[in-house]
């Protein structure tokens, strides 16, 4: 029989899949610190789980969160591998903007809510 796991192990978070977010979006690191308002250096960091930086501040963690939403939505509605297409194409929902550079722009927000209003049966 195995001993229990200590306290730290269990209050420890779940790594962040920002290999995942990457991967998905067709984004790199460096946008990824870019949204989260964070640097690189930290997000490779949560990457690799790095104790004292598995946990982002409350205002990253939220962006984090969305970048979760966006990939989740994008997976729901086009095929994962046209998503990197989709996110550097301009598109008519923005105005002829690329998501891609919306996301730069610190309009996540505007991309989620299109795409919300696709899932939900919406046309844009």
């Amino acid at each position: 029989m195995s001993a229990p796991p200590s306290a730290a192990t269990i209050l420890r978070p779940a790594p962040l899949d920002i290999e995942g977010i990457s991967r998905t979006l067709n984004i790199s690191q460096k946008l990824i610190a870019q949204v989260v308002g964070t640097t690189a250096r930290t997000v490779s960091r949560w990457k690799r789980g790095e104790s004292g930086c598995s946990v982002p501040r409350p205002e990253a963690s939220l962006e984090l969160r969305k970048l979760v939403r966006l990939q989740w939505l994008l997976e729901d509605l086009i095929p994962n591998e046209d998503i990197g297409i989709w996110m550097r194409s301009p598109n008519r929902g923005f105005q002829g903007r690329a998501p891609i550079d919306m996301l730069a722009a610190g309009q996540i927000d505007e991309v989620i809510g299109v795409l919300e209003t696709v899932a939900e049966g919406g046309l844009y």
